[in-house]
């Protein structure tokens, strides 16, 4: 293959990934305009992960009892703690 056909299949290439690029996000921002997001679903609802996150502040059940009661794995658990405290108890007051 010479110097000028390796340029032009890379130039097809290129077009071809920038084709499908543009494609795909058309078609994402027409899904959000029909009300669809992209991801999973969450296993907890906001209520049970607001739940569990009162649970785990009270200090009185360690992260597998609640994930016990909730029916899912603990890393559900620490994943729906609240972030701003990186999943950590609050200090006791002394």
């Amino acid at each position: 293959m010479g110097v000028r056909n390796r340029h032009l299949a890379l130039k097809e290439n290129r077009q071809t990934k920038l084709k499908v690029t543009a494609n795909t996000r058309d078609g994402l921002a027409a899904a959000r305009a029909r009300g669809r997001t992209g991801g999973r679903r969450p296993k907890l609802a906001p209520d049970q992960a607001h739940h569990a996150q009162q649970l785990y502040d009270a200090g009185d059940h360690t992260v597998q009892r609640i994930a016990d009661l909730l029916q899912v794995p603990r890393s559900t658990i620490y994943g729906h703690l609240n972030k701003t405290r990186i999943g950590r108890r609050p200090t006791p007051a002394p």
